[in-house]
């Protein structure tokens, strides 16, 4: 269990991607019962717990940023071009983001044969890059970000106010 192995840090953030339009299913279903057996344990483990739940999927939010997400491939191709047309309320509601990467992707290297690039290449200098202002205007990355927040409040490690 991942909250025995975090016994003795502040809080263990646990994540689902949600695979749906909202985030309850996944919260209800996967999330809630590990929420429940650990606040009822007798046992030390890390007890601060922080959902975070992309919709659909964590590739949503590679695609929220981007100019980012275009620099990162090393295309000069337009949003048009590349299909990134959508608006950054419409990133959530793509119900295959995996696959709308890997379609922008033959597109940007269409033309370039020798240059291969998987999507599992693009999670960390992504994750690094994509700015938490744009990921701020995503619902499930804010309902994220408040709760770690509360979290945080809780632990006595910030203060509002």
């Amino acid at each position: 269990m991942a909250a025995q192995n975090a016994d003795g840090y502040n809080i263990l953030i646990v994540h689902s991607d949600a695979d749906d339009e909202t985030d309850e299913r996944a919260f209800y279903e996967r999330i809630k019962p590990g929420f429940e057996l650990v606040k009822n344990a007798d046992e030390p483990l890390c007890k601060n717990l922080v959902a975070v739940i992309p919709i659909q999927m964590t590739e949503a939010w590679l695609l929220a940023d981007k100019d980012t997400f275009r620099e990162e491939l090393g295309t000069n191709k337009t949003f048009q071009e590349l299909g990134l047309t959508f608006s950054l309320k419409h990133t959530e509601k793509i119900s295959n983001p995996k696959s709308k990467i890997q379609d922008i992707m033959r597109i940007a290297f269409k033309n370039s044969p020798r240059r291969r690039v998987s999507i599992g290449s693009l999670y960390s200098p992504l994750g690094q890059k994509v700015s938490l202002k744009v990921l701020e205007k995503l619902p499930s990355y804010l309902k994220f970000k408040n709760n770690l927040l509360e979290a945080l409040i809780k632990l006595n490690f910030i203060r509002i106010g």
